[in-house]
């Protein structure tokens, strides 16, 4: 299947109106379609399922310098003029940023819209019915439940994003692309007399297969931590060698990710300012930015300036090569876009507003943040460890200060203490506090597998690793 025409149509449509009119040196026209179906599970049960269409059109103008964007959810050819003359408005009168940039050029790839379909799509999980996916939802609930009698309680989500979106400006650059991706999560609470624990897990897919034969094992994930959770201890604060599973380590990359982007480095906001070329971590350590990264959350051809995604090296064997760039960054560093412009927009908490944002210009930001698999199986990790910590469930995570890398976490259930190769006992109760820079730099065992792992809306990829000397906190 090709593109929706909708929305190719008409960003060709506006484009060629606001041409006639001309008033500004550059501009861009952008245009989104986002259909978000989900199901929000509450105690065993289907609380609510929704359906939220979302379209609108973004309008970035460059006069004398200065940068102005406006936006409206008309998809109208009167709405595209508006919001056209109110960009150029900001832009005219001195408020919009003075970048002294220009908009993308294309590439051979960008000078015109193909409406072939895209790798990152799936029209089984785009046409499927709100039936199939109710039943999806009563198979994740039952799945948790059957798990063991002492499950209790199943909450959780699944949402399906479908997404197409176009982009054409001044320039010459003709981009569109398509997109679906399903995220189901699922927190079991188990009691058992008078204690009680929770576990929890996530699915991430852009396939529908994988999506069908993957369900039913987040209910047993979530349960099986729970379940092992039970009786759980505190542990005494001190220095512990920790193993980061990936569901723990999602929030830990998408916060290192924030640290290579090129934007915050220019902003001097970045622990790796002034640190390209040099050891930021181990030598066991890679980690790439990867635009296309088969499966990822936030994958596709190109980004939302238009321009191609690419898999970029950020740090080799500890060394940081470079970071990652949009078409802004990458004219204030004499560099090519990576292909890391996207139209970013969060909630209060972190969380992003899920599909393809209209109402704000692309910035700098990572589309898949990927640590690099090492060598060993994650039972190795457990069996090399004498005295630690498996991390399987942290929330919270917290940036404290962008500049040394310093974090705080909280670690909730399915954490357990390994005492000479083996895992003894369920620990609660403690908060990790350290820096990114001593994580990084003390990691020494990295696992052979990567999974995608969601939290709060967000999603990264990353194996299970070994960090030497993390400090926790009993709380």
């Amino acid at each position: 299947m090709g593109f929706t025409p909708p929305i190719v149509d008409f960003v060709e449509r506006v484009f060629n109106d606001l041409s006639k009119k001309r008033q500004v040196d550059q501009f861009e026209v952008y245009c989104s379609s986002n259909r978000i179906r989900s199901l929000r599970i509450v105690n065993n049960e289907i609380l609510e399922s929704r359906l939220v269409n979302d379209s609108g059109t973004g309008v970035r103008v460059i006069k004398d310098g200065f940068t102005g964007y406006a936006s409206t959810a008309a998809l109208t050819l009167e709405g595209g003029r508006e919001a056209y003359e109110s960009a150029a408005r900001v832009a005219g009168s001195g408020m919009g940023e003075k970048e002294g940039i220009g908009l993308p050029k294309p590439g051979k790839e960008n000078k015109g819209i193909k409406t072939s379909g895209s790798a990152f799509s799936d029209d089984r999980l785009r046409d499927l019915p709100e039936e199939e996916l109710a039943e999806y939802g009563k198979r994740l609930i039952q799945s948790g439940l059957s798990y063991d009698k002492r499950v209790e309680d199943c909450s959780g989500s699944i949402t399906l994003l479908s997404y197409d979106f176009a982009v054409s400006n001044s320039n010459g650059l003709r981009s569109c692309d398509r997109g679906d991706y399903v995220y189901a999560t699922l927190t079991s609470v188990a009691k058992d007399g008078g204690q009680h624990a929770q576990g929890f897990d996530t699915l991430v897919t852009r396939n529908y297969s994988k999506f069908l034969d993957n369900i039913d094992d987040v209910g047993k994930r979530a349960s099986d931590m729970s379940i092992k959770s039970l009786g759980s201890k505190q542990p005494p604060s001190g220095k512990y060698d920790i193993i980061y599973t990936p569901s723990c380590m999602s929030l830990t990359v998408l916060n290192l990710s924030r640290m290579a982007s090129a934007q915050r480095v220019y902003d001097g906001l970045s622990m790796f300012t002034d640190s390209l070329g040099k050891q930021v971590a181990s030598g066991i350590v890679n980690i790439v930015e990867d635009g296309r990264f088969e499966d990822g959350m936030e994958s596709g051809l190109v980004d939302d300036e238009g321009l191609p995604t690419k898999r970029t090296i950020i740090i080799e064997h500890g060394i940081l090569k470079s970071f990652f760039h949009d078409s802004y960054t990458a004219s204030r560093f004499n560099v090519q876009s990576t292909g890391n412009g996207f139209r970013v927009m969060t909630q209060a908490g972190g969380s992003p507003l899920q599909g393809k944002r209209y109402d704000f210009p692309p910035v700098c930001s990572s589309a898949n943040f990927v640590i690099t698999p090492g060598d060993i199986s994650g039972e190795e990790l457990i069996q090399d460890t004498k005295r630690g910590i498996l991390l399987g469930w942290t929330r919270y995570e917290r940036l404290l200060n962008s500049r040394t890398g310093a974090f705080t976490s909280n670690a909730r259930s399915g954490n357990f203490m390994i005492e000479e190769g083996e895992i003894k006992y369920p620990v609660h109760g403690f908060r990790i506090h350290d820096s990114y820079v001593n994580l990084l730099n003390s990691i020494d065992g990295i696992a052979n597998k990567t999974e995608q792992k969601g939290h709060w809306g967000l999603a990264a990829i990353s194996p299970s690793l070994r960090v030497r000397d993390i400090r926790i906190i009993s709380t």
